[in-house]
């Protein structure tokens, strides 16, 4: 009885019901807000609704280091997410720093971050392209011994035998990696 009430009350009175809130869409921007890590300008800025992702692309001043720029992907990837209501299913952000490197297809950006919609977890960690010199290395040694003294020895109780029981050895790798300028690859 009260329902009714109500209901013939708000139609003779005329109330109003909320209206429907829509998450806020963000505003392309054109360049790094001030607590970004480092300076930017966006080369674009694309939402796409029907498949809830978005791609930006950015340009930083040449010869960044590793570590800023690393940390701009992660900052990218938290500003990104936040500046609207419902967070984005897929991330997509470039970082050039040069304009010919987004204009030029294929596109060469120098680091990026990606989430494709749909991926379980974490977000990925961003993967930045290091220049300069490096090195790494690989190898294998055995220990042995039989316990008075003298040196152990191989034995094969199966009739392929572990890579254990092989000679040592060691590799090494030096190598000096850049970025090559409008490398079509």
């Amino acid at each position: 009885m009260r329902r009714l009430a109500m209901i013939l009350v708000c139609a003779a009175v005329g109330c109003s019901q909320p209206a429907a809130t829509t998450p806020t869409q963000p505003q392309a921007e054109t360049v790094s807000p001030k607590d970004s890590p480092l300076p930017y300008k966006v080369l674009d800025d694309e939402t796409n609704q029907a498949a809830n992702t978005v791609e930006f692309h950015v340009l930083i001043a040449a010869q960044p280091k590793h570590d800023d720029v690393d940390h701009l992907l992660k900052y990218l990837y938290r500003h990104l997410m936040q500046r609207r209501d419902d967070a984005p299913a897929g991330f997509f952000a470039y970082v050039y720093t040069d304009e010919s490197q987004y204009k030029t297809p294929p596109r060469s950006p120098i680091a990026s971050a990606i989430q494709k919609p749909g991926d379980v977890g974490s977000p990925p960690e961003p993967v930045a392209t290091p220049t300069g010199f490096d090195f790494g290395s690989y190898g294998r040694v055995g220990v042995g011994a039989d316990l008075r003294g003298h040196e152990g020895y191989p034995t094969n109780v199966v009739s392929h035998g572990s890579r254990l029981e092989a000679a040592p050895y060691l590799e090494l790798d030096f190598y000096y990696s850049r970025t090559i300028p409008d490398d079509p690859a």
